[in-house]
């Protein structure tokens, strides 16, 4: 099983320096990708570039809408493929 001493010995051995390096740059390129920003403030971008408010939140919808039909068809592709295959 796992356990906090067999992650600490993997790190120390070696092994968890690639696994490690890649899921931070991962989450660096998410945060990167500015994703966060366009959720938040969405509606107020929608509402400055003149859309109404109601179809502001519309739009802003129709982005988290797109985000997580995303999410769930990736998810399905890497239980599919396996995650491996797809990082080469």
């Amino acid at each position: 099983t796992a356990s906090w001493a067999n992650l600490w010995q993997a790190f120390r051995s070696g092994e968890a320096i690639l696994p490690l390096t890649i899921g931070c740059g991962l989450h660096v390129l998410a945060q990167a990708s500015g994703i966060n920003v366009i959720i938040y403030y969405g509606p107020k971008m929608f509402t400055l570039a003149g859309f109404p408010s109601s179809t502001a939140i519309f739009l802003s919808a129709g982005i988290s809408a797109c985000q997580m039909i995303s999410t769930l068809l990736l998810s399905r592709l890497v239980d599919k493929v396996g995650r491996k295959p797809m990082m080469r």
